[in-house]
């Protein structure tokens, strides 16, 4: 792990990865005016890495972050989860434990790690409450945060529509305020540097090992292999369809959900515990679905090791919960499910 500090880092050519939800993911979102701004002021070549996934948090982002994010090797991460985590995109037991555990993973590879908590309206948890679990985390581990957050309710009062198109996404003249009050925070942080021996957990290691089983590891003659191209980086996913299922077994590790692609072919699925024939259907569908997305459905509960489930499309129109754990009762027939894997992990593993 790395001792630098930040202001070395900054003054050698970099890469900064821009990691975080939907915010990071808008085009010209803060991001783009971040980067310039930084490269005019240290006058160096930085690379850019932008890995924005919207419609998730941070237990998403924990999951994916091998193979979208460290195994591109930056040397700098700003780390935007806290507005979509304030939107209930991440289960608030988990959120605790899943930034943690991301936390770990970026800091075991030397990566500098930076929080920025960006603004937003609607939010299903308080700021107050997102805020103090990332807090106390960024404490532990010495990471420096910027709170946009703050700074955004307190100097726009009333005026939250000059910088934001619909709540939480950023107009031009936002995106250039977020950047420039995270530029100018910047130069206070510059002697901040990272734990470089990692502390013993403050929440529950439950996220610290954690992987996607991908579905091509088990092909069945029924599911058609394909790759979707519309976020940027090829994932492989598997399409269910009407009439089909697919049988999942968890083997030594725990299971938590699974990714898919949320859009108008999305709707109701149903997911069959094999010991007991119980039954419990979720909602993917959402208002949202108009444009595809990556999206995070959760079990009712984790599944332990060597259980099985099948899942398939329910004909019902919807149902009482949705993909992030959240009552959903948007109304929508599934057509097919395009499923890019499921979350398991090692929980208590250092």
């Amino acid at each position: 792990m790395s001792k630098l500090t930040l202001k070395e880092i900054l003054n050698s050519h970099c890469k900064i990865a821009y990691f975080g939800n939907s915010i990071t993911a808008q085009r010209g979102g803060y991001h783009e005016y971040l980067h310039k701004f930084l490269t005019t002021k240290y006058q160096k070549i930085y690379t850019p890495i932008k890995i924005g996934i919207g419609g998730v948090g941070s237990l998403t982002c924990n999951f994916m972050a091998n193979q979208l994010l460290i195994n591109k090797n930056p040397q700098i991460c700003f780390v935007e989860c806290f507005a979509a985590d304030m939107g209930g995109a991440t289960p608030l037991k988990f959120i605790g434990s899943a930034v943690e555990g991301l936390v770990r993973k970026l800091l075991s590879q030397g990566i500098f790690i930076i929080f920025i908590y960006l603004f937003r309206l609607p939010s299903i948890y308080s700021a107050k409450s997102i805020l103090s679990i990332y807090e106390s985390i960024a404490t532990h581990y010495k990471i420096p945060s910027v709170n946009v957050y703050d700074y955004i309710k307190y100097q726009y009062v009333r005026r939250y529509n000059e910088i934001l198109s619909d709540g939480v996404h950023t107009t031009l003249l936002g995106a250039h305020v977020y950047a420039q009050y995270i530029l100018s925070s910047i130069e206070s942080l510059h002697e901040e540097s990272n734990s470089y021996i990692l502390p013993e957990p403050i929440n529950n290691p439950l996220f610290i090992n954690t992987n996607i089983f991908l579905p091509t590891q088990f092909d069945p003659d029924n599911l058609n292999l394909d790759r979707h191209n519309l976020f940027r980086f090829s994932i492989p996913y598997v399409e269910i369809h009407v009439g089909e299922k697919i049988i999942y077994e968890t083997k030594l590790n725990h299971a938590i959900g699974f990714l898919f692609i949320a859009d108008t072919d999305s709707g109701v699925i149903c997911i069959t515990n094999c010991e007991t024939n119980k039954k419990f259907n979720i909602q993917l569908a959402d208002q949202w679905c108009g444009v595809p997305r990556i999206q995070a459905a959760y079990f009712k509960s984790p599944l332990i090791p060597k259980k099985r489930i099948t899942i398939s499309i329910s004909s019902d129109e919807k149902a009482l919960y949705g993909a992030n754990g959240q009552v959903n009762t948007f109304v929508h027939t599934g057509k097919a499910l395009k499923l890019f894997g499921f979350l398991e992990y090692q929980p208590d593993v250092l």
